[in-house]
């Protein structure tokens, strides 16, 4: 990062932005660490990396186009190239070495290694506009997604058995539960007292989403684009239910086919409910997986999520409206994580600010900045997000 910074602007030979000099310090103080562990691993046959910490592990990539300066933007997209350099040279190594019996996993590998070189691809496209401010929040989200992902292949690769542990589909846990009465559900709270309404459905991609009444849902398998009819001036949140064992990828895009965000991707079964249209406002969504992939998607209004009173507990990804009371100024929050996969908190204001990003439990406090009206939370485990009690309801 250091040696593109310079070359970009050579006014920062010896000095580079604090922005910068923040990320580059946080990332060599991860990797000695790493380094620490490796070294104990090498020296001990027992030591297992997985009790001192949670692996794959992420970068935590901070700031990345909004609000810095021209040699970080620059910087940052050249750490992608170099990211994706080290981790395909990690599956190529892999391929070269791993037993038939292990071909499902080195598949599923694979199969990430496409959906980043994708996400890479797209991102040089992005390169001429770097400095174009109105397409900061997009550039922001995609080097974030991209590196992250890439990240964790080269994880992956170098300690295959991460795979079958990460991508373990909702599914495949039940079925290894004990035998017994069947527990109730996790679900956010609090949960807005609303009459019970379920949707009509229709086979995707069918009439647009967003055209009936809301919460408008549709149903289908395998992969699909559908047509999206919003409000305009309405903010709106998209409920996501995945069944099965394949990888998929949810993303929108916007009427001229520029892909605007990608709501999610993994493998196996998942549940969450995420932000619409907080940014760019898009025209289709965009389904890929396997044909054996059942799905559901489901869009209502912002304004029908649950309300946060300065508590809020649950389970998988959630978005929570922020009272008008709480976003007077900073205020301290305590957030909580207990999965073994990644972990976001992020506050919107105008723009999304990220408060946390990790891999695996977490427990510490961050700052609400001033502003923010909607938290999203996107988790694998069980979560918990308050305000001192002073604060709260």
């Amino acid at each position: 990062m250091l040696d593109t910074v310079y070359a970009v602007d050579p006014r920062t030979a010896g000095y580079v932005p604090p922005v910068t000099y923040d990320l580059v310090w946080r990332w060599l103080n991860m990797v000695e660490q790493w380094l620490k562990f490796a070294r104990a691993a090498t020296l001990d046959p027992r030591f297992e990396i997985t009790t001192v910490l949670p692996v794959p592990t992420s970068l935590q990539v901070g700031p990345v186009a909004t609000n810095t300066p021209r040699p970080h933007r620059h910087a940052l997209t050249a750490a992608v190239s170099t990211a994706r350099q080290l981790a395909e040279a990690a599956v190529y190594a892999l391929e070269t070495d791993t037993p038939a019996e292990y071909e499902p996993k080195l598949n599923r590998i694979r199969s990430l290694a496409g959906q980043a070189a994708v996400q890479s691809d797209y991102l040089v496209g992005l390169h001429p506009a770097l400095d174009n401010e109105d397409l900061h929040h997009l550039i922001d989200e995609r080097v974030r997604n991209t590196l992250d992902l890439w990240v964790t292949i080269g994880q992956t690769a170098a300690m295959p058995a991460l795979l079958s542990r990460r991508t373990r589909s909702a599914h495949a846990a039940r079925a290894s539960r004990p035998a017994g009465p069947p527990a109730a559900p996790p679900r956010p709270q609090p949960v807005p007292a609303r009459p019970p309404h379920e949707p009509r459905l229709a086979l995707g991609p069918g009439l647009p989403l967003g055209s009936r009444e809301l919460p408008d849902a549709s149903v289908g398998r395998g992969s699909a684009v559908l047509g999206l009819r919003l409000t305009p001036g309405v903010s709106h949140t998209v409920s996501l239910i995945m069944d099965g064992d394949s990888p998929f990828r949810v993303s929108t895009r916007s009427e001229h086919g520029t892909e605007v965000a990608v709501l999610a991707q993994a493998v196996g079964g998942y549940r969450g409910v995420l932000p619409l249209d907080l940014g760019v406002v898009p025209a289709t969504l965009h389904i890929d997986t396997s044909a054996d992939m059942r799905w559901r998607v489901t869009i209502d209004r912002l304004s029908n999520a649950p309300r946060w009173n300065g508590r809020a507990s649950g389970a998988g990804s959630a978005v929570l409206r922020v009272p008008t009371r709480l976003r007077m100024g900073f205020a301290e929050l305590r957030v909580r994580h207990t999965g073994s996969a990644r972990f976001r908190v992020v506050a919107h204001t105008p723009w999304p600010t990220l408060l946390v990003d990790g891999v695996g439990p977490y427990r510490g406090t961050v700052a609400l900045p001033a502003g923010s009206h909607t938290l999203q939370i996107d988790a694998d485990g069980s979560w918990s997000i308050s305000l001192p009690s002073t604060l709260a309801d």
